[in-house]
């Protein structure tokens, strides 16, 4: 009389398993970040991570080898593309590579000089090509030049930045001459082009007050050709054991969720450089972001006189994309600070 009984707790135990198996795939094929990850793959001018800690890095994080990144590119969650093997990159996967950071994919690349060794896989395995700028000139880098170790220099990470990363170490930098400009203002030769993207430094490593090498850099597309994505490279010849430490653990986890987020340019400006006494202040204010918060997002703007910020005045405005903000004329003359903040 007890059997049905264990076998209906059986079966319901099977249905919740196999349920909670579903549920568990389905969250992972919605995953925003694909991991590029081929057993035998040699990495290049960089370490690269092992799987396991390619996943405890990004928890969540779907993998696809060769074969099957085409198609993982292709599905409309993926919006974080990470290449964790230094300069190399398959070599057969480049149209869909570049096809996904033309539509304004993001990415980000561990180590090395990416897109410059093509590797490419025969009957006796996996085998890199020499150095080569071919692929990295259709993503504007023209080539990176290499710059000085970590050893005997200051590690400074920029204070202008939302992601402060700690100290670590690298045997030599990589800093890509990139173009930040795809089209002309003027069809001449010569002529100034659009401010398509920005790069900003992460970290430096500093000399006798000089930054001479920039290992951590990110590339913010806003306009143009691959407009929405953020590049992420951490650009530098990096040991075996720069993985499975903590402190670097969590910074390519932080990396990562910076990466996924897409580009975002906010600037605010005076509509003119001089305001007479008495004078209410225009700004214009610019926010194009790839991966945007609520229709209305508040900025928070202060002006003071130079040097007295606990005297500021504060207004918040809700910012749409970009629009003018008129200021009451502030009460003072000289030089004034305005400080926004979204």
């Amino acid at each position: 009389m007890k059997t049905p009984h264990r076998v209906a707790l059986i079966i319901v135990f099977i249905f919740w398993s196999l349920a909670g198996a579903l549920a568990s795939s389905l969250a992972q094929d919605r995953s925003p970040t694909v991991v590029f990850y081929e057993a035998g793959f040699a990495p290049a001018e960089a370490a690269a991570p092992s799987e396991a800690q390619l996943k405890q890095m990004l928890p969540g994080a779907r993998f696809a080898t060769t074969e099957q990144l085409t198609e993982q590119l292709k599905n409309p969650a993926t919006r974080l593309l990470v290449l964790p093997y230094g300069s190399a990159f398959p070599e057969t996967s480049w149209a869909a590579i570049y096809g996904f950071l033309r539509d304004g994919g993001n990415l980000l690349a561990l180590g090395g000089r990416p897109f410059t060794r093509a590797e490419y896989r025969d009957a006796s395995g996996w085998h890199q090509r020499d150095y080569s700028v071919q692929f990295i000139r259709a993503l504007m880098i023209d080539q990176y030049q290499t710059t000085a170790g970590s050893e005997g220099m200051e590690f400074q990470a920029n204070a202008e930045m939302s992601l402060q990363p700690l100290s670590f170490g690298w045997k030599q930098g990589f800093s890509p001459v990139i173009r930040l400009s795809a089209v002309d203002l003027y069809n001449r030769g010569g002529s100034t082009g659009s401010i398509d993207a920005r790069l900003d430094t992460l970290a430096w490593g500093v000399k006798d007050g000089r930054r001479m090498s920039a290992p951590l850099i990110q590339v913010d597309h806003f306009r143009n050709i691959f407009e929405g994505g953020r590049w992420i490279f951490l650009a530098a010849d990096i040991a075996p054991e720069f993985y499975g430490n903590a402190q670097n653990d969590a910074l390519i986890g932080a990396l990562g969720q910076r990466a996924v987020a897409g580009s975002e340019e906010f600037t605010v400006r005076p509509t003119m450089p001089l305001y007479l006494p008495g004078e209410p202040i225009g700004l214009e204010i610019v926010w194009h972001a790839a991966k945007t918060g609520p229709a209305a997002t508040p900025v928070r703007i202060s002006m003071y006189p130079d040097g007295e910020e606990s005297d500021a005045a504060v207004t918040t405005v809700n910012l749409t994309a970009g629009q003018s903000v008129v200021l009451a004329a502030p009460k003072s003359k000289g030089l004034h600070v305005i400080k926004a903040e979204l």
